[in-house]
């Protein structure tokens, strides 16, 4: 899709067209009626955690399980920059969108799987929009998270920052990918001069930390079932496999063979719990690297020593 269609899309969403309104009413009609017999579970994420791998078990159940991740990017990443930066937006149309694709993944499945790293601010909403019977709270080793949004050229362009307008200006990414802009946020005010001086694993380690504390703390709030998935922790091991289909009361039963063909190559296991960035590709990484890192990534480090697998939220505070 063009800019040009882009940015048409978004006309038609932020005007939320009268002619519209009869269809949203139908889909709310609809989604309380059939929300008594189906379920939802609901994965927030900020990315490269392996929450496509856990989706993917999920999915693996047919007729037990169906989803998809971002199910439209160019407004859900809309969301994302309008609640990170404040900016009132009626958001009705990205709720009803979401419900209508949660209705189609039931005439497929028990339970819709939604999963997005777009929905980590103002969380809440949506939480309250879709009523998800449980959460999962996807996390990774913080070294190995960072190299992978590194590798996939996070902040890797250079940033226009808006004086005026206390928000990120709208940057010349390749491919018009309009999304792509919506999804980048930077610290506000006078912090961002001091962010822009970082080195690029550093700005990641501030995008982590950030996002973490925010979905932590809406989380921490709610009365939901929440569950934390932390990849490096499962060893994405077949008796992993095993814990997670008796704590989501999965009825089938995938195979070794089956589970392991879910994933390309098998688990990793050199992950490195103490932070001391061994067993990973240091070319990246300089002193000054290392120590900004640790320094931008305070709160997820914290977190992330801290968590157990599928252990609930709240059993255990930081």
């Amino acid at each position: 899709m063009y800019l040009k269609d882009k940015l048409f899309r978004l006309k038609k969403y932020l005007l939320n067209e009268r002619s519209q309104l009869n269809w949203q009413k139908n889909i709310d009609k609809k989604y309380i009626k059939l929300k008594k017999k189906k379920k939802i579970i609901l994965i927030v994420q900020q990315g490269r955690c392996g929450s496509r791998w856990l989706l993917n078990i999920f999915k693996s159940h047919k007729k037990e399980f169906t989803g998809d991740t971002t199910r439209d990017k160019l407004i859900e990443s809309f969301y994302h920059f309008c609640e990170y930066n404040k900016i009132r937006v009626d958001h009705k149309p990205l709720i009803v969108n979401l419900k209508n694709r949660i209705l189609q993944d039931w005439k497929e499945a028990s339970a819709s799987i939604i999963c997005s790293p777009y929905f980590i601010f103002n969380l809440e909403k949506i939480i309250n929009e879709i009523k998800p019977d449980k959460i999962i709270l996807c996390i990774n080793d913080p070294v190995f998270t960072a190299n992978s949004f590194f590798n996939k050229n996070i902040y890797n362009e250079e940033l226009v920052y808006s004086k005026n307008l206390n928000i990120l200006g709208l940057q010349q990414f390749q491919y018009n990918d309009i999304s792509r802009y919506f999804g980048r946020i930077v610290p506000k005010g006078k912090s961002f001069y001091k962010w822009i001086k970082l080195g690029r694993l550093a700005k990641i380690g501030w995008y982590m930390n950030e996002t973490m504390k925010s979905l932590y703390k809406t989380l921490k709030k709610t009365k939901k079932k929440i569950y934390i998935f932390n990849l490096n922790k499962s060893d994405q091991n077949y008796e992993f496999y095993l814990s997670l289909r008796k704590k989501f009361q999965i009825k089938q039963k995938l195979s070794k063979k089956n589970f392991f063909n879910l994933k390309k190559t098998k688990a990793t296991i050199n992950y490195s719990n103490d932070l001391t960035f061994n067993n990973y590709d240091q070319s990246k990484w300089s002193k000054k690297d290392k120590k900004d890192f640790i320094q931008e990534t305070k709160f997820f480090r914290k977190f992330y020593l801290s968590t157990k697998n599928f252990l609930k939220l709240g059993e255990k505070i930081i």
